[in-house]
């Protein structure tokens, strides 16, 4: 909640046993900041969230321009591993609207252009000794078990992964067990 302080947040997490976190919106911005406030905990950032657009039109280069700043940010942590979504038409974050029924269903160019996108970033990741691992996220394009399954087959395995998610998978429509 918004009445949470980040200090607290970041202490249960220790108290709670984690080694690592992502980065929330209460996180300092100042990375020395957030190093030294992580490590009194012996906590690290283990991998941020990264929001792709590459579904949208005209929206490649901020995209890619936003993954290399995510990127520096993660290796400056020293992180390895960095989130990724599509989120070109997401609807997971609109009020009032059900996610299930009103998610972008993607069309073959926009598949592509998924893919593309995807193996693009996989490849700046791994040549700078990082990996990328994909989200599938209720509201969104890759969300049901025909899309994830499209979303690994689009895409080149030794450059992007599936993080799966049970919870986000069985709302899809898997069964994750």
């Amino acid at each position: 909640g918004d009445a949470t302080p980040f200090e607290q947040i970041v202490s249960e997490m220790a108290l709670a046993g984690f080694e690592g976190c992502s980065v929330g919106h209460k996180y300092p911005t100042d990375r020395e900041v957030l190093k030294r406030q992580l490590a009194l905990r012996g906590l690290r950032v283990s991998e941020p969230w990264v929001s792709t657009y590459f579904t949208v039109n005209n929206m490649l280069d901020r995209t890619l321009e936003q993954f290399r700043e995510q990127m520096d940010f993660i290796k400056d942590m020293g992180g390895t591993d960095i989130v990724v979504a599509e989120l070109g038409g997401a609807v997971h974050q609109v009020p009032m609207v059900t996610p299930l029924s009103n998610k972008p269903i993607l069309d073959d160019r926009q598949w592509q252009a998924l893919a593309d996108g995807l193996n693009r970033i996989g490849r700046m990741a791994a040549e700078n000794g990082m990996r990328i691992c994909y989200h599938h996220h209720v509201g969104t394009g890759v969300q049901t078990p025909a899309e994830v399954d499209r979303f690994v087959h689009s895409t080149d395995p030794e450059v992007v992964h599936l993080l799966f998610d049970p919870a986000h998978g069985y709302w899809g429509g898997c069964d994750p067990y």
